[in-house]
């Protein structure tokens, strides 16, 4: 899918894309806003949490241009082990990878099998660091309800703010 949006003197261009591997040349975009697990946290195919996640932050980092913002969703995980510390159903969690399994059922009959891998502020901002990014902040919230705040346990998301870093290129002309 490739759609086009344009308000305020801004155009956007929309595309449906494998995020660990975006179709898009070196530095060709401004920005990237990747929320609400379309593709962070939701694990594909048979992939490692931990890869899966790093690839889709390689992947985003290579397409920005230097001082692009980067706004992602992830979920938090401090939420997820205090839901299994009361003992509330989650699922299969791995303790050791963060990634919690659960089927459920469609709308419209049927199931789908699901593998999210949550994360703890400082090891989302230590993998957004690690691929590059800048960090600006990571803050706490929701669909809908992102706020400046820290992340509790009461979060369902934490909203990463990075960019990427300036870097300062010698020309060709100033090599000797």
């Amino acid at each position: 899918m490739t759609g086009g949006l344009s308000a305020g003197g801004v155009d956007v261009e929309l595309v449906e894309a494998d995020a660990r591997d975006l179709p898009f040349g070196p530095e060709a975009c401004d920005a990237a806003i990747c929320l609400c697990e379309g593709a962070f946290c939701l694990v594909a195919d048979d992939a490692e949490p931990l890869a899966h996640d790093r690839a889709i932050l390689s992947s985003i980092f290579g397409v920005r241009r230097p001082g692009g913002r980067l706004m992602l969703s992830g979920l938090n995980a401090g939420r997820l082990l205090a839901a299994w510390h009361r003992g509330e159903s989650t699922g299969y969690l791995d303790l050791l990878t963060l990634t919690e399994s659960s089927v459920s059922e469609l709308p419209a009959g049927g199931t789908v099998e699901l593998r999210e891998h949550d994360h703890l502020p400082d090891g989302l901002r230590t993998l957004a660091e690690s691929v590059g990014f800048e960090m600006e902040a990571v803050w706490a919230g929701g669909a809908l309800c992102w706020r400046r705040d820290a992340a509790t346990v009461d979060a369902d998301e934490l909203l990463l703010v990075a960019s990427r870093r300036w870097t300062h290129r010698r020309s060709a002309d100033s090599r000797s």
